[in-house]
């Protein structure tokens, strides 16, 4: 039995060694990172809750934060993702990443789409790796494959003749 004051965030995982990738879960209540530096921005974690694995484990949140996925042309934000030092895979819940990015994903037998809410554009696609749906964000999006708005907010709103001459 639970105590009614803790907080609770569930998922599910499978044995395996640290996960370089992202995790699409469906059953994710949070975002999990199993490594600090993938946030970009986080604070230390004082409230006495934690996350609990399918076996009923429980495992200590460290951090709050969030970090940006970078797609080929697309950037995703991940709000409030948790640091769990011992958990097994960087999970995206995909509840939460859905609503905070405008999207929809489709899951097929051996391949996802990640697709716009709002026009249905194909914004993302991959494999399934074995019986998970996995990502690898890019390191960067590409200036020519990126909207120039993207752009004019990451360069600091310069005029539109300087941002052609910087892209």
């Amino acid at each position: 039995m639970q105590n009614s004051n803790t907080s609770v965030a569930n998922y599910a995982s499978a044995p395996n060694s640290m996960y370089p990738s992202w995790v699409f879960d469906t059953g994710a209540s949070h975002h999990v990172t199993t490594n600090l530096n993938n946030m970009h921005i986080h604070s230390k974690y004082d409230v006495p809750e934690e996350v609990h694995i399918g076996d009923g484990t429980g495992l200590q949140i460290s951090h709050i934060g969030s970090t940006k996925l970078c797609a080929t042309n697309t950037v995703f934000n991940l709000h409030n993702v948790l640091y769990v030092p011992r958990a097994k895979y960087n999970l995206i819940s995909v509840s939460k990443f859905c609503k905070s990015n405008n999207t929809y994903i489709e899951f097929h037998p051996y391949f996802f789409y990640m697709k716009d809410h709002a026009t249905g554009a194909m914004l993302m696609h991959g494999p399934s790796n074995g019986d998970l749906y996995t990502y690898t964000p890019t390191s960067s999006p590409s200036p020519t494959s990126s909207s120039s708005s993207l752009w004019h907010a990451r360069f600091g709103h310069p005029s539109s003749k300087t941002l052609a001459k910087m892209m």
